[in-house]
């Protein structure tokens, strides 16, 4: 035996589990591609006329890492192998009637090949015959650069072109037979170094015309010639060689890739340097592909170009977006190129054309270009960004009582008040325990809160770090001011009859209603509330009880305000009665229900209530308005449109009225409140209104609350276009110097 040193290579392969498919056969990693279009049931790959055999290659997008081990044995296939081991495990089907391997280049991390087993030749009289594979396609392990072993045994007859070529780590190649016909001069092994050790079993001088290529270096030289900065003018002679002497050699002078239709190098030549110029080469065999991987190049320049400036420096710390970053370069005409992502620039890179706009941490390399010069060396420039976060919102809440922090609603409702202390955040915030986002809800000041709720906000400022999300939960209370659905007041309990108590099955709306305790004889007890007049009183209430239809002494409800009686006492068993009174007079008014019982008579019905609901208190100053709806509503002004009772106010407020806006959407009861006009009218609506004089439009609307801007009660805006087709309305105030010819008015409140 004798060993030859030729170059370096490695292969590596681990085979995953098998499954069995019926015409295209995937073995884990594996692929069996078919070669004919008649496939036989149980057999992988094609069998047409016994003589068709299918293909082992891989499967695109997979990786090799260790040996692979090629085997035809009948009920063995190679499991994943670990090191240089080779463990199998039976399994059917293994390589039924694979022929040829390929598809297997540049697999980085494929270490070693071999063939084993490949003892049974093709029966074609037989469907049981196991067969072989003896082909290995063109270019099937070029470039896996690791690939340092191959065993090639004597059934494989056909070796494609390139098969192996360039692979740097080949160490050893083993043969025992002779090579294929016709693969001499194919650079199977081709572009190596010249220490591959191959193992021979004979055959010497046949497998010499293979190998012979592998010690012969395919990269075309130039003899001395460097990268050279030269004076302009300067002639340089120009000579180049290739140790095979099968290669021809194309050239280019402009830095083009050669190809066989460049220019073919046949002897020296001069050029004169006056700009830069960049000859490329390349040594090509006749009818072989031609490999761009061994162009070799040298440059010659009159000038290198000066390296640019970067008005930022190096490890620089930048707070905000769009931090401006500008290059320059001192050599004339010469032009900069960049990149953002750490990369070294290239004449493909980004043409800088003006001032960078930075707002990530970032490396900015540069580096300055000019025809006649050597291209200049890379600045590098990196810049971190360092965020700034917004501080965390704080979330009050406090009862309109004693404005006391708390997380109980034992009222109508508490204020909630959220605050950020980064100027310019925006705070956000859910009232259901959902993580708020720049979708939820938008904080434009203090708000009034009915039920219990999760109470979660956020601060947002652009360009920095949100803020961390602080939550805060709220539980209602129900009191008697709830279950009379009176917003503002808190109510008392006196007398000897025992307290005033809920009751969710007598009401006048379907909710509760307070309930009077139950007195013994000559006994009462009373619910109180305080209020500030003057104003407007309503409530309902119902009595069941002793009945005295005549002066109503018996057991009987009564009213009063400021201790005496203003409204006729109810007895009996009654429907429920509505009283809408006015008090007159400034300062506090105490208000009493009371229910009173005589001395008891045996021979009659004794004993009972009296119920009250929906008491609603409307101050003349029309301090008392909605509470759940986006905009205030006062009382006043819904029972003026005798909407107030016996609807909710609430409810009143947010009821549709059958008008709608220019959009087409349905307005409500607040809506007509905002514009002034009459919710219980559908022809009285918010117009606007253009006036021409001399030519100038004047935008007009009524009703104006603002009474000529004599007053400060809402905020109205036009809005123009210039055609209706237009997408947006430009809102402008100065009609008169515009050229929009349609518009539109809006009202909001303060």
């Amino acid at each position: 035996m004798k060993r030859r040193q030729l170059g370096r290579v490695s292969l590596a392969f681990i085979f995953t589990s098998l499954s069995w498919l019926s015409i295209a056969k995937d073995f884990g990693d594996l692929r069996f591609t078919q070669l004919s279009s008649t496939n036989r049931p149980g057999y992988y790959g094609a069998h047409v006329d016994r003589s068709v055999y299918g293909r082992l290659s891989l499967k695109p997008d997979s990786t090799i890492t260790g040996q692979l081990i090629v085997s035809n044995y009948l009920g063995m296939t190679v499991t994943p192998l670990s090191g240089s081991s080779t463990a199998y495990s039976n399994t059917r089907y293994t390589y039924y009637y694979c022929q040829e391997i390929g598809s297997f280049q540049t697999q980085a991390n494929l270490t070693s090949l071999s063939f084993v087993n490949l003892n049974t030749p093709h029966d074609p009289n037989s469907y049981n015959c196991v067969g072989y594979i003896t082909n290995i396609l063109a270019e099937a392990f070029m470039n896996c650069t690791s690939l340092t072993n191959v065993y090639l045994p004597p059934q494989i007859t056909v070796l494609g072109a390139n098969s192996f070529s360039n692979t740097p780590a080949l160490a050893k190649i083993t043969v025992n037979g002779p090579p294929p016909e016709g693969v001499a001069g194919s650079r199977i092994f081709a572009n190596h170094p010249t220490n591959i050790t191959i193992s021979l079993s004979g055959y010497e001088a046949e497998w010499t015309q293979v190998f012979r290529e592998c010690s012969l270096d395919l990269y075309p030289t130039f003899g001395s010639l460097t990268n050279e900065l030269v004076e302009n003018g300067t002639t340089k002679t120009i000579m180049m060689e290739c140790e095979d002497p099968d290669a021809r050699i194309y050239y280019t002078l402009d830095g083009s890739m050669p190809t066989r239709n460049s220019s073919e190098y046949t002897k020296k030549f001069k050029i004169m340097v006056n700009e830069k110029i960049t000859i490329k080469a390349v040594a090509i065999i006749d009818g072989w592909p031609v490999d761009t991987n061994i162009v070799k190049s040298v440059t010659f320049a009159t000038g290198r170009c000066s390296t640019p400036i970067c008005t930022a420096t190096d490890g620089e710390v930048f707070y905000s977006s769009n931090h401006v970053v500008s290059l320059s370069c001192e050599t004339p005409d010469a032009v900069i190129r960049y990149t953002l992502d750490g990369s070294v620039p290239t004449e493909e890179s980004p043409l800088y054309t003006g001032s960078l706009s930075i707002s990530e941490t970032t490396t900015i390399k540069a580096r300055a270009f000019r025809n006649d010069c050597f291209d200049s060396d890379v600045i590098t420039v990196t810049l971190t960004r360092d965020w700034h976060t917004v501080d965390t919102p704080t979330i009050s809440v406090r009862a309109v009582s004693d404005n006391v922090e708390t997380n109980l609603i034992q009222g109508a409702y508490v204020v909630v008040r959220l605050n950020c202390g980064t100027e310019g955040a925006t705070i956000y915030y859910t009232l259901d325990g959902t993580t708020p986002s720049s979708s939820a809800a938008i904080y434009s000041g203090e708000f009034r809160l009915c039920n219990s709720a999760t109470i979660s906000a956020i601060a947002i400022r652009n360009d920095w770090i949100d803020s961390g999300i602080v939550s805060y939960e709220v539980t209602k209370v129900k009191a008697t001011g709830d279950v009379l659905e009176a917003a503002e007041g808190t109510f008392g309990f006196c007398g000897d009859g025992g307290n005033w108590t809920e009751d969710d099955e007598v009401s006048f709306d379907g909710g509760s209603s307070m309930k009077s305790g139950s007195p013994g004889d000559n006994q009462s007890c009373s619910m109180t509330r305080t209020v500030v007049g003057p104003g407007r009183l309503l409530f309902q209430w119902k009595a069941d009880c002793e009945e005295d239809e005549y002066d109503h002494e018996f057991d009987h409800g009564e009213f009063r305000v400021d201790g005496v009686e203003v409204v006729e006492r109810i007895d009996g068993t009654t429907g429920w009665n509505a009283v809408n009174i006015h008090i007159d007079g400034g300062g506090a008014h105490v208000l009493e229900w009371s229910y009173v019982k005589d001395d008891g008579d045996e021979r009659i019905y004794d004993g009972g209530f009296i119920w009250v609901d929906q008491v609603i208190w409307i101050p003349d100053d029309d301090s008392a308005m909605t509470y759940q709806t986006t905009i205030q509503v006062p009382y006043k002004w819904l029972y003026a449109y005798g909407l107030l009772q016996p609807k909710n106010p609430e409810a009143a407020a947010m009821t549709t009225t059958g008008k709608r806006n220019c959009s087409g959407g349905l307005l409500t009861v607040m809506d007509d409140y905002v514009a002034g006009t009459n919710p219980t009218d559908v022809n009285d609506a918010f117009r606007a209104m253009i006036d021409i004089t001399n030519g100038v439009p004047t935008v007009g609307w009524n009703p104006d609350l603002n009474e000529g801007n004599t007053k400060r009660e809402r905020i109205y805006r036009v809005w123009g276009k210039e055609h209706l087709t237009d997408e947006e309305w430009q809102e402008t105030m100065d009609v008169g110097n515009t050229t929009y010819r349609f518009f539109k008015v809006t009202v909001e409140m303060p």
